[in-house]
């Protein structure tokens, strides 16, 4: 499922990515209502998250765009804004509201009120930038995570390898000195210049991490979770 978040402030953007993160869900951000549309129509996400003030068409002439036109119209649009907008947010045919600032419980509770589909994320992973060796049969490649979690990783790269491709992966657990080596196979690929601002790189699942080492991670991913 997929998520499209639009507001013209980086940190916002960044903001909201970080309090849904624990969602079973893919995070698209556009920066302006013309590249929300672009997306839109290229992506199909399942909500758009839309903030109001922004240059350009703003986010109330992007919603009046939407919802006119037949291949976005079934779009869900979650207007951002301040309270007295919500009349006009609605008028322009916003699914939903929340007045700004956007808190983190109440941005999830709102949008998984949205979609019930949607689920917590099965596996706890940690968005941590950690030094990884991964080696595709004879090619060598360093680079840095964007996440971990005790059952894969996502590795930042401009390559991009065929899915189901199998890949050695070495990296070390802050707070431990023996490094985990680990077979894997690469489960998806995001290819530079993809849509929404997607970060180029490729996701991996791990193959017979051994459980002394899943619980090393799980518990690293947990320390950073809960801010330890």
């Amino acid at each position: 499922m997929k998520i499209l978040l639009v507001d013209d402030v980086r940190l916002f953007l960044e903001l909201e990515k970080t309090f849904l993160r624990r969602l079973e869900c893919d995070i698209l951000t556009a920066s302006s209502g013309e590249e929300a549309l672009a997306i839109a129509r290229v992506e199909k996400p399942a909500l758009v998250v839309l903030d109001d003030q922004m240059p350009g068409i703003g986010g109330l002439e992007t919603c009046r765009r939407m919802k006119a036109d037949p291949a976005l119209a079934g779009i869900l649009v979650l207007m951002a804004s301040a309270p007295e907008v919500e009349q006009t947010a609605r008028g322009a045919g916003a699914d939903g509201f929340m007045p700004k600032p956007l808190g983190q419980q109440k941005l999830t509770d709102r949008v998984r009120a949205m979609l019930p589909g949607l689920q917590p994320r099965r596996n706890e992973r940690a968005f941590v930038r950690l030094e990884v060796e991964a080696t595709f049969d004879g090619p060598r490649l360093g680079s840095w995570t964007r996440d971990l979690s005790a059952t894969g990783m996502f590795v930042l790269s401009d390559e991009s390898p065929d899915p189901g491709s199998r890949v050695l992966l070495r990296f070390r657990v802050p707070g431990t000195e023996r490094p985990v080596v680990v077979e894997g196979e690469v489960r998806n690929t995001v290819p530079v210049g993809a849509a929404g601002r997607l970060s180029p790189g490729f996701g991996v699942l791990f193959h017979g991490l051994p459980a002394d080492e899943k619980t090393r991670i799980a518990e690293f991913v947990r320390r950073v979770e809960s801010g330890d």
